[in-house]
């Protein structure tokens, strides 16, 4: 699919029917689940509980990303490691020690990613790329559902591309936020790795969680020859 992969937002799970859709999933690839969780000060409460969380990653099929919308991230690395998290994405903007911050994550095993709010220039990642196995692009403020102009995010993508190649570094690049499958293709042709797909935030009502996504990812397919 052009080089893009697919994370799948915890929010387009029905939590009635989690097990039974879980199980749909891995059937059909086991997508990696993105979950956004925070501490109601750095951001609006939103996201699912640790229990939640720990009974998915625990059952080792779906691996989960959870990104962490806190103002002390360095107290939680631990908690997420041992649920079985694959993946732990933390906030630049209110760590005082963010090069050790992310160093801590990757010493518990996880992979280690760095995000900014949509506000705040990217030179705040200048010296980190090289310290991040993902670098997370925002579409909306985090916990609010309004996205940003999305030629901003576009502009971020590029940027962020360019100068990973011209430091020559691996950090994937991935992309969170109300994404439409045209989008996604316009993200994936500048660089973007991996898009965060909210099957709320699209049009259309899916029988199931996996033909939702299954339905994302045709229409993605078909967007990227003319994104």
């Amino acid at each position: 699919m052009g080089g893009v992969d697919l994370s799948l937002s915890l929010d387009s799970l029905n939590v009635m029917r989690l097990e039974e859709e879980l199980t749909a999933l891995a059937s059909h690839g086991a997508p990696e689940l993105y979950c956004a969780v925070s501490d109601g000060r750095f951001a609006p409460l939103t996201g699912h509980g640790p229990q939640l969380l720990k009974g998915i990653a625990r059952r080792g099929e779906c691996p989960v990303h959870v990104h962490l919308l806190c103002e002390n991230p360095d107290a939680h690395i631990d908690l997420f490691a041992e649920m079985g998290c694959r993946v732990l994405t933390v906030h630049v903007e209110p760590v005082a020690h963010i090069h050790r911050t992310l160093t801590r994550i990757r010493e518990a095993g996880l992979e280690a990613g760095a995000a900014l709010k949509p506000g705040v220039p990217l030179t705040r990642l200048e010296y980190l790329l090289e310290c991040a196995d993902r670098i997370m692009v925002l579409g909306a403020e985090p916990g609010f559902s309004e996205s940003i102009p999305v030629g901003a995010a576009y502009d971020r993508v590029r940027i962020l591309r360019q100068n990973l190649d011209y430091l020559r570094l691996n950090a994937s690049i991935q992309v969170a936020g109300p994404v439409t499958p045209l989008q996604a293709a316009r993200f994936a042709h500048l660089g973007a790795h991996r898009i965060c797909v909210d099957l709320g935030a699209q049009d259309g009502v899916y029988p199931t969680v996996s033909e939702g996504l299954r339905s994302f990812r045709e229409e993605l397919e078909r967007q990227m020859p003319v994104a």
